[in-house]
């Protein structure tokens, strides 16, 4: 059954929500390892001086493919997202374990979103977040 999350009135304080039951060690490792790579290329793109435009936006394309990885994977541990971190035109029927639904997500959320499923997938954690459910 799709993780949905309907847009209805202000949520006091909510946070999102998530489930790391089926989420294994093997992907944990594969998840540092792309954001390893991630932060490595964004400092190439940062600091280094592009030949080309096409090589540029290689290293651009191979950047944003990065990104979408490494939200396929939170997708795999986000339950919901509060109303009130959505953007105003934020469709009702979002499901959260697909990564397309970040694209919903204000931009000032976007981070600490990132930042609690860090927080959230520490082990003394992981099982506080499944007691809620």
């Amino acid at each position: 059954m799709p993780r949905t999350h309907d847009n209805g009135d202000e949520d006091n304080g909510a946070r999102p929500e998530f489930d790391f039951s089926g989420f294994s060690h093997r992907s944990a490792r594969l998840v540092s390892a792309e954001t390893l790579r991630l932060q490595r290329l964004a400092g190439q793109l940062d600091g280094h001086h592009f030949d080309t435009d096409e090589a540029f936006e290689e290293a651009l394309t191979r950047y944003l493919a990065l990104v979408d990885v490494i939200e396929g994977y939170a997708c795999q541990v986000l339950v919901s997202v509060p109303p009130s971190w959505l953007v105003d035109d934020a469709p009702a029927d979002l499901d959260w374990s697909q990564p397309d639904s970040l694209g919903w997500l204000r931009q000032d959320r976007y981070r600490e979103l990132q930042e609690l499923i860090s927080d959230a997938k520490r082990p003394e954690n992981v099982s506080k977040n499944l007691a809620k459910r």
